[in-house]
């Protein structure tokens, strides 16, 4: 009955996530580490593209692992991912409240739904909390040493750290050319990402518009796969914090809508009324759905595209197999500073 009532929910979020599959991997645990630093729990993989979600009982015993593979990480695969995963462990720790005899259904989808809704208005909070975590472990100086040993960095490197620092709220200009960058490179860089607040929604949008200019052209694929773990983590840490920032500003956005139509007003949202569905069950699709679109991370969305394309773990539902999402690699390549 738990895997019946597993799958139920595993088929909810299939039916919203268009183009990669979603499976539950029973038996399995999820890898205690990963070998490159993420920003993120739950991600794996050089560009973040696996996500790999332990369930477990009350009691830690583990059900399973809740497992995708993403080429392109945008606000509603986020949201689906990391707010699903956390309805469905919510929903499984009623289950296991249930007593011998109870015929009321394991898991029902409009119980579920509410869960997922509730979990996802508190994805920016919960994300900034868990991503300051990850971010402390980084060593600031051996950080901000490594990137300032470039003489002549590549356009992608200096377009990425301009997105990172038009992130924290420089102005563009002022972080165009890398002699402007490598003054700004200090050992206050790591304290200023742990500052970053989710919360204000209007600062959030206005520092997202001008790292996504600041980045046109940036091939992050690239800056990923060859260059040193300093440049990947900051990197990693603007695909992230640019995710978060559209679920932040989604969120702000709707309860203005809801607080204008408890007034008595009729605000529009897009070409959406607030009178309408917006934010109710109806509207669960529009709120988790997946779109198919495969944008750069200089898109509009800021959403990014991976070019790998790999699988977490042979087998679907059922399977008994541990995950293993990181297969052997040769020596990567690596990108030095130039002399």
């Amino acid at each position: 009955k738990v895997e019946a009532a597993i799958e139920q929910v595993c088929s909810w979020m299939r039916s919203r996530a268009v183009d990669f599959p979603v499976r539950f991997e029973y038996g399995a645990r999820a890898p205690a580490s990963t070998s490159s630093w993420q920003p993120l729990p739950h991600h794996a993989g050089d560009s973040m593209e696996y996500f790999l979600l332990q369930i477990d009982w009350p009691d830690m015993r583990p059900i399973g692992v809740l497992a995708v593979t993403v080429e392109t990480w945008d606000r509603n695969r986020f949201e689906l991912m990391h707010a699903g995963g956390a309805a469905l462990q919510q929903q499984l720790m009623r289950i296991d409240g249930m007593v011998v005899g109870d015929e009321r259904p394991l898991i029902l989808l409009s119980v579920f739904e509410d869960a997922f809704m509730e979990e996802r208005a508190k994805l920016p909070l919960r994300m900034e909390g868990e991503m300051r975590n990850l971010v402390e472990t980084l060593d600031s100086r051996g950080v901000i040493s490594e990137l300032r040993m470039y003489s002549d960095p590549s356009p992608n490197i200096v377009l990425a750290l301009a997105g990172v620092f038009c992130m924290l709220g420089y102005e563009r200009k002022a972080v165009q050319s890398w002699d402007q960058i490598k003054q700004e490179l200090r050992g206050n860089l790591i304290a200023q990402m742990l500052a970053l607040d989710f919360s204000d929604a209007q600062t959030l949008k206005r520092r997202h518009r001008e790292s996504i200019l600041a980045t046109k052209g940036l091939e992050t694929d690239e800056v990923l796969k060859t260059s040193t773990m300093p440049l990947t983590a900051i990197v990693k840490w603007l695909l992230a914090a640019r995710i978060i920032t559209q679920i932040a500003v989604t969120n702000a956005r709707m309860s203005e809508v809801y607080t204008d139509a408890s007034e008595g007003s009729s605000p529009r949202v897009g070409n959406r009324k607030s009178g309408s569905s917006t934010g109710s069950k109806k509207s669960l699709t529009a709120a988790a759905g997946v779109h198919g679109s495969r944008r750069s991370l200089s898109s509009e969305t800021g959403s990014y595209k991976s070019k790998k394309g790999l699988h977490v773990a042979n087998g679907g539902v059922g399977s008994k197999k541990n995950l293993d999402p990181l297969p052997a690699k040769g020596a990567a390549k690596r990108g030095r500073p130039q002399s």
